[in-house]
């Protein structure tokens, strides 16, 4: 479908209001003190090239606070470890927004985007022989660096899973950033497809994995369907979550693909509406986990080694969404002062 046929949906609203939809939540990993904060905050002033503390778009980046997401999420691992992946969330975050810019060439998206799966398919030197600008450049260099980084808690098969679902996400940017720069909207159910890759979950799975050590592929457990199910759900929850908390800022800068406005258009029905059909499904898919959950637990066959240690991480992961989308600046723009419950009456 086309923006117009979503524009109406909603035309007239002049606020809406964000229900109660989680019962998690969890506190930042204390080793993601003052001075990683800082380290994290210069890492994306650096990769943005942005040097003067006054000036916007520098105050922009340094509240939108990307790294934290990464020290609500991995709760148990030392900064050692906690650095590189909060880069690595990072460059994710700002590599969705380099790919859904719409004033950068398609010609120029499709580089960097083949530029990417390059350095995640370990080729840097024929990655940077794509890009010409020094800005990227720079760009591709800092990634490989944190990649590298990455890389040395890695066993073969983690490096293996990690770049699939690394060029898996890529794959679907471009489809993504396609769909922006043409204005075109899916139905529910294809976005619902499209988000369960371009969330980036999945890569962050593997690395609750190589990160804490938990050895799930040793155990024989990640084709388990109760495993399985539990990742979507974790996965389904992230990105359903984050567009109720996104949805003004991308209605405001015309992105429609959002769970809440396709949810409106398919059920006919105005914001708040929409805005409680998905605030409902977040509470669904949390009573699922913990149905699943309890089943794990009590499976002989399935509980053993770490693979409670795995679940209880999907479980964080859900609850640092929740956290992050609420304290940051990047769907709440800069002076956000995050509030003591996360619902409440937004104003356009």
């Amino acid at each position: 479908m086309g923006a117009s046929s979503i524009l109406s949906i909603f035309e007239g609203a002049k606020s809406f209001y964000i229900p109660p939809h989680s019962s998690y939540h969890v506190d930042l990993n204390p080793a993601y003190d003052a001075k990683l904060d800082a380290e994290i905050d210069k890492w994306c002033m650096d990769f943005l090239n942005l040097h003067d503390l006054t000036d916007h778009k520098t105050q922009f980046a340094i509240q939108s606070k990307l790294g934290k997401l990464a020290g609500f999420a991995y709760q148990a691992i030392s900064s050692e470890r906690l650095s590189p992946i909060a880069k690595f969330f990072c460059w994710l975050f700002l590599a969705d927004d380099f790919m859904d810019d719409p004033s950068v060439p398609v010609s120029d998206l499709k580089n960097a985007t083949l530029a990417y799966k390059l350095i995640f398919k370990n080729d840097y030197d024929q990655a940077i022989t794509l890009v010409e600008s020094k800005g990227l450049l720079r760009q591709m260099g800092m990634l490989n660096d944190v990649y590298t980084d990455l890389k040395g808690f890695m066993n073969p098969g983690h490096k293996t899973r990690f770049s699939k679902s690394m060029i898996d996400v890529l794959d679907m940017f471009e489809v993504e950033s396609s769909w922006l720069h043409k204005t075109l909207v899916p139905n529910f159910e294809i976005y619902m497809w499209m988000r369960e890759v371009t969330a980036g979950v999945i890569p962050c799975m593997v690395a609750m994995d190589f990160l804490n050590n938990f050895g799930l592929e040793e155990e024989g457990v990640l084709d388990d369907p109760h495993i399985q199910t539990l990742e979507v759900i974790a996965n389904r929850h992230s990105f359903l979550a984050n567009d109720m908390v996104s949805f003004k800022k991308e209605w405001a800068c015309e992105q429609y693909l959002n769970s809440v406005a396709l949810v409106g258009y398919s059920s006919n029905c105005g914001l708040n509406e929409a805005m409680e059909k998905v605030a409902q499904m977040v509470q669904d898919l949390e009573k699922e986990f913990a149905d699943i959950k309890q089943k794990v637990l009590s499976n002989k066959d399935l509980n053993k080694g770490n693979v409670m240690g795995y679940v209880q991480s999907l479980e964080y992961f859900m609850a640092a969404n929740i956290e992050f989308s609420w304290i940051s600046a990047r769907y709440h723009g800069v002076g956000w002062v995050s509030p003591a419950e996360k619902y409440g009456t937004f104003e356009f």
